[in-house]
């Protein structure tokens, strides 16, 4: 997915998953980007974009994917 499609909270909080950004107070973590990743993504399903093209063979996706690229 292109990264102008993810929300702002989401890539801050993927950001502070990605370069263990959490937060202490003494020993105790108050922010722990893992946990509120999960929160984000609670109850949220996946569904494919129309006209993904996942089924075709892997040369088939090749060719797409340089087309995309050069024009």
């Amino acid at each position: 997915m292109p990264l102008n499609r993810i929300g702002e909270q989401e890539q801050a909080v993927a950001l502070d998953l990605i370069y263990d950004r959490r937060r202490f107070e003494g020993d105790i973590c108050t922010y722990d980007p893992l946990g509120e990743f999960t929160k984000l993504f609670e109850g949220v399903s996946t569904q494919r974009e129309e006209g993904t093209e996942v089924d075709l063979p892997l040369e088939e996706l090749l060719k797409n994917t340089s087309s995309m690229a050069t024009g």
